[in-house]
């Protein structure tokens, strides 16, 4: 009985510990893609050694720019400086004509 008790006191605990090492610094952006990953990790486990590859699919899959969450961080990985610049100026248009 004293365990079961001792359990159920501490399950808020751990759910506050692991709201705190899965939160992010920066929220997510709207409209942008964004790879699915683990809690806490993010996309670390993904990556592997073969983090350059992993990557590269990641452009075929999910376009020139994407979120990835690298442990608690969110990234904005991007293949060329040009099509990242390219795809913010297309975001900043359509956010002002509408």
């Amino acid at each position: 009985m004293a365990v079961f008790v001792l359990l159920i006191a501490a399950l808020p605990l751990l759910y506050f510990v692991f709201r705190m090492l899965s939160a992010t610094d920066v929220p997510k952006i709207k409209n942008l893609p964004e790879i699915p990953g683990v809690p806490v990790f993010g996309n670390l486990l993904q990556l592997g050694s073969e983090h350059a590859r992993v990557a590269a699919s990641w452009v075929k899959k999910y376009g020139p720019v994407f979120q990835a969450r690298l442990g608690n961080r969110v990234h904005l990985p991007s293949p060329s400086s040009s099509s990242s610049s390219s795809y913010w100026l297309e975001k900043s248009w359509r956010s002002q004509s509408s």
